[in-house]
């Protein structure tokens, strides 16, 4: 489960910089949220579809079923139906339940096998190894709305442009709604300024290996709390004038790929 703590304050109107951790759901914890580059090798099955069905349950065991309906394939072998049934809830809870209100909605998945299920036993569910065969979205990986995905995307339809080099890229939510916002990458001698497409992507690719300083510029006043990048080292962070650079740093080694999501948005 996502947490996301803000920074309360008296002056409005402003906007808040919320930059996402991710806190326990139940047993299943989420240190960290893979690169794309990393979810794709740790995944069985990655294709971009549709949520077709939800709340179905499996005859043999009490399993929360979500239908997913495969559209482009690009890891993995899908079944010749055209569909895949993920679990929900499976290995510690980690199951994404994607729920009916996203029926007929487009995501980008990354697809598991796993190697438990749950079953209830008189008065309390417990977990066990699996007697059928089930896939699930992990909560804590990259699958998301495929409007969010144009990061994921960039690598996955051209993952020869990426081979050997670094890579920095993430996403801005809500970008370009509470006016502008400018990216650079300083480090070796040089600031490199990030294109930023309409969705909020951007991305650094090629750079040498070292130590550099992501430079965030907001055209208003920001507030924020906490941030988890680079590495996924977690940096605590105070009030942010208009102007001022808010600053994140990351070590790359070569070939390292890392990330950085941005979510804007005004308190209510």
């Amino acid at each position: 489960m996502k947490a996301c703590k803000v920074v309360s304050t008296l002056m409005f109107p402003f906007i808040l910089l919320l930059l996402c951790t991710t806190a326990s759901a139940f047993s299943c914890t989420c240190d960290e949220r893979p690169t794309v580059k990393g979810a794709f090798a740790s995944s069985a099955l990655v294709f971009s579809g549709q949520v077709s069905e939800a709340d179905i349950f499996s005859a043999k065991e009490v399993v929360p079923i979500t239908r997913l309906k495969i559209g482009r394939v690009y890891k993995g072998d899908p079944p010749s139906s055209g569909t895949i049934d993920v679990a929900v809830g499976l290995v510690g809870s980690c199951g994404r339940d994607f729920g009916k209100d996203n029926v007929g909605t487009e995501w980008l998945f990354y697809i598991e096998p796993a190697k438990q299920t749950y079953r209830w036993d008189d008065e309390a569910w417990k977990y066990e190894l699996s007697k059928e065969k089930y896939y699930f979205a992990h909560v804590c990986g990259r699958t998301r709305p495929i409007a969010l995905a144009n990061d994921d995307l960039a690598y996955l339809n051209e993952p020869e442009k990426y081979n050997g080099k670094t890579r920095l890229s993430g996403t801005i939510q809500n970008f370009g709604r509470y006016g502008s916002v400018e990216i650079y990458l300083r480090g070796n001698k040089q600031a490199v300024l990030a294109t930023i497409d309409n969705s909020g992507y951007f991305e650094f690719v090629g750079f040498p290996p070292g130590r550099y300083r992501l430079d965030i510029v907001l055209e208003h006043k920001i507030f924020a709390s906490r941030v988890i990048a680079g590495g996924y080292q977690e940096l605590d962070i105070s009030k942010i004038e208009k102007g001022t650079l808010h600053k994140v740093e990351f070590t790359f080694s070569e070939e390292q790929h890392q990330g950085i999501d941005i979510v804007l948005r005004r308190e209510q």
